[in-house]
């Protein structure tokens, strides 16, 4: 199924679960819409300011859980967007109050197994992992480790 698609189609399931909403609390309470138009209004105001920011900036990090991922409980991912391309970098969850880890690889072997269109970028893609890493406000703190799998 195309991403794209499932998106939309989210995004307007919840536009109708929302509009319905709004007409039932209408009925029984007639000041819900407004309520209701508020944080949807909150709501929207958020989402057109992330895509402005990842128009402006050209790239954006998706956060994957366990659970997406299909594997271990402690394991995670985080995804590189620039424009169609994407790539992924696997971390650990660390216990207690540590911060968690994600995992790249060290400078040789980024050149050899990474694809092309980030080969040369290294540098550049970790500030920016690590800049959107330090802006978080939401989940566990995490910390960038160098990492070669065997």
């Amino acid at each position: 199924m195309n991403s794209t698609f499932a998106k939309w189609f989210w995004r307007i399931y919840l536009l109708a679960a929302i509009i319905n909403t709004a007409v039932w609390l209408w009925c029984r309470f007639p000041w819900g819409l407004v309520v209701i138009a508020v944080a949807a209004l909150m709501r929207l105001r958020t989402v057109i300011q992330q895509q402005r920011q990842r128009q402006n900036d050209g790239y954006w990090l998706e956060f994957l859980s366990a659970g997406v991922l299909r594997g271990d409980d402690n394991q995670f991912a985080v995804v590189y967007h620039e424009g169609e391309k994407q790539h992924f970098f696997q971390g650990r969850k660390s216990n207690g109050s540590a911060p968690d880890i994600l995992t790249v690889p060290s400078q040789l072997v980024w050149r050899l197994q990474t694809p092309q269109w980030m080969a040369e970028r290294r540098e550049l893609i970790l500030e920016r992992i690590q800049r959107e890493l330090e802006q978080r406000k939401k989940g566990r703190q995490m910390r960038i480790v160098e990492e070669d799998k065997e």
